[in-house]
């Protein structure tokens, strides 16, 4: 077989070093049921993340909302308030924008602006969105990021 006219037909040289291959971008978003510990669930994810390479940055779509001057105000104490109050003002929220996926926007400007702030030659990226509630954030966020967006569920019980 003549390779000459095909060079796609040549040997190719071996792949010595792998981790010389640009890791993709990958975008995790979180959900689990009220009282589920997302942000444990996100830690082990970062760490599992790093061991292969990857830098982890998890946005909170609560402290966004507290971001914004309206909800500046949110309890981030106590649990059973904190969690009632984000639920309540999310709702808020997203009834003014007149779009369910409206909290979750909010985290694909923080996305935007760190990956404008990071380094373009930096290892692989993960982002991990905690925590979505309901399909139009997921629709949303598969829609941007594609193939490079995974939803990771959990759940665990009320501890009483």
């Amino acid at each position: 077989m003549n390779t000459d006219k095909n060079p796609h037909l040549a040997p190719q040289p071996a792949v010595n070093n792998v981790s010389n291959i640009e890791a993709p971008e990958l975008f995790i978003g979180l959900v689990g049921a009220m009282g589920t510990d997302l942000s444990r669930v996100g830690s082990v994810l970062s760490a599992s993340l790093s061991a292969i390479g990857y830098s982890a940055k998890e946005i909170r779509l609560s402290a966004l909302l507290r971001d914004l001057e309206k909800y500046s105000d949110l309890p981030t104490r106590f649990r059973d308030e904190h969690i009632d109050k984000h639920i309540r003002a999310g709702d808020e929220f997203r009834k003014d924008c007149g779009r369910n996926d409206a909290v979750a926007l909010l985290g694909v400007g923080r996305i935007k602006d760190l990956r404008e702030s990071e380094s373009s030659a930096s290892a692989g990226r993960a982002y991990i969105i905690n925590s979505l509630k309901n399909p139009e954030e997921v629709k949303t966020l598969r829609r941007i990021y594609g193939d490079s967006f995974y939803l990771v569920a959990a759940y665990s019980p009320l501890q009483e």
